[in-house]
């Protein structure tokens, strides 16, 4: 099997400062993605790309808002993605709404 590039989206929270009427988001209480959580998504990702023979992997940041997660969390999240995927020769894309804010 194999494909030429894959589509992540990861919602590192559900949390959102919108409170649009008609999202979902606003219902309900929504636990925030543990750091553990996101490594242990990464690594299955990773396996992932290995077993489809990925070449590109386009991560999208979502949610809620992501910025809500956090600033810290978030670095130490866009930091662990470097880690895992930098040494394998699978490219990142980063098509996400982080870098409209404050993050790079």
């Amino acid at each position: 099997m194999s494909t030429e590039k894959l589509t992540i989206l990861i919602s590192p929270t559900h949390r959102c400062n919108m409170r649009c009427e008609y999202c979902y988001v606003s219902s309900g209480q929504h636990d925030d993605m543990s750091l553990s959580d996101i490594k242990a998504a990464y690594e299955w990702i990773l396996e992932y790309c290995r077993y489809l023979d990925v070449k590109i992997v386009d991560f999208t940041w979502f949610g809620g808002e992501p910025l809500l997660y956090g600033e810290e969390k978030l670095e130490y999240a866009l930091k662990e993605q470097s880690h895992y995927f930098d040494k394998t020769g699978i490219k990142m894309a980063q098509i996400e709404n982080i870098k409209m804010g404050r993050l790079p």
